[in-house]
């Protein structure tokens, strides 16, 4: 099985071909690709060069993911044959982190974890060391990480682009929505061992969601030690039962390449078919954390898909869609669950939800009109004005 720096590469891999088809599907500009590095990619854009930075997902773990801190603070070594032209404004520095780390805001503290990830405060470290070189009106700090009460700086602004949440935007607003004769209550995809995931399924397995619920879990292995020092930090009431559960027949798509995560039209039409089966999706998000709210790929696929959702993840989560302009589902049912302080209680009362919502809604009568214009509206912002607004934002950047 590929190691996690061997799938973070792959990753990094599909990142670069969505940026490329990004550019190359909004005809933004033509370019020539110059160098790759891992993490360092110089792009020809025109007349001048835009040098690419992310994650370096090559170095080798220690106290801080991929020995992050340490490779920024010299960060100037590894681009500095580019110096020149990046002070003479030939070639633009993009820091791109399109994962959850790199700022830290007014509610965390620097290498704090937040959710399954850390806590970085890379802004202001390059914010230091592009100021001092004299390249900081050439370069641009980018994340996809919620910027709310993070503290900038009015002469190097953070941009705001969502890459994981944007993911789709080349599929296009043709997904017919389901609204009627479902088979099941829940859609429910897990892919890898997070730990609010393993709970939650652990919560749900007890509750007896599983009977109302179409689901994957695609690397769960009953290593019985492990999970239940996971299960440990939630709950004293572990069930075996669950530690033996096998969800292979559970899987909805056998040809979905969990390593790569390639989130391209057949996956998700793929995944829809299964949707389409199925009246509301849980959605498990990445991190679960209780500071600061990162989207990914995971929410907007339910919203291209045409789905209600009840959300396991971040807090705050529902209030940062609402924010971006998509609209939820209060109206419908309890979403107070946002509002809960750590995520162990926002599982349990998700938990509780669905719960509720298998014993009140009836699968095979589907939506009303109103569920059914929330579902449209949301599909509509997302291929409409939501990304009009990162595509500005992507031009900006590049430019």
């Amino acid at each position: 099985m590929p190691s996690n720096i061997e799938r973070q590469k792959a990753l990094w891999q599909k990142k670069i071909q969505v940026l490329e088809n990004k550019v190359i599907t909004n005809n933004i500009h033509d370019y020539d690709w110059l160098l790759h590095n891992d993490h360092i990619r110089l792009i020809k854009n025109n007349d001048n060069k835009l040098l690419f930075i992310e994650t370096p997902f090559h170095l080798p773990h220690t106290d801080v993911p991929f020995d992050q801190i340490s490779y920024f603070e010299n960060i100037l070594q590894h681009i500095q044959e580019h110096l020149p032209n990046i002070k003479q404004g030939k070639t633009k520095l993009i820091y791109w982190f399109a994962d959850a780390w790199g700022t830290v805001n007014a509610q965390e503290t620097h290498k704090q974890y937040s959710g399954c990830l850390l806590a970085l405060d890379l802004y202001n470290l390059l914010y230091q060391i592009s100021k001092e070189a004299d390249i900081l009106e050439h370069s641009v700090f980018v994340t996809g990480t919620s910027t709310n009460n993070v503290n900038q700086y009015k002469d190097w602004p953070i941009v705001y682009y969502n890459e994981p949440f944007n993911r789709y935007f080349s599929i296009g607003n043709d997904l017919k929505i389901r609204n009627r004769s479902f088979h099941k209550h829940f859609l429910w995809l897990n892919r890898r061992t997070r730990d609010h995931r393993l709970y939650a399924l652990h919560q749900a397995y007890k509750a007896k969601l599983f009977n109302n619920t179409k689901l994957t879990f695609h690397d769960f292995e009953t290593n019985q030690d492990q999970y239940k020092n996971i299960l440990k930090n939630y709950t004293n009431e572990i069930d075996l039962d669950f530690l033996n559960y096998r969800t292979n027949a559970n899987i909805l798509d056998s040809n979905y390449d969990i390593q790569n995560d390639d989130q391209q039209r057949q996956t998700l039409l793929n995944l829809k078919h299964y949707a389409d089966k199925c009246s509301i999706e849980i959605v498990s998000e990445y991190m679960g954390s209780d500071k600061k709210v990162f989207l990914t790929e995971k929410i907007s696929r339910s919203i291209v898909m045409g789905k209600p959702f009840i959300v396991i993840g971040d807090k705050h989560m529902l209030k940062e869609l609402q924010t971006l302009g998509f609209k939820t589902f209060d109206k419908f049912w309890n979403e107070s669950y946002d509002e809960l302080p750590t995520i162990k209680q926002r599982v349990d009362a998700v938990i509780k939800l669905a719960v509720d919502l298998s014993k009140s809604i009836k699968p095979a009568e589907g939506y009303d009109k109103h569920m059914i214009d929330i579902l449209l509206y949301n599909q509509n912002h997302y291929f409409g004005a939501y990304k009009q607004s990162q595509l500005k934002a992507f031009k900006d950047i590049i430019k």
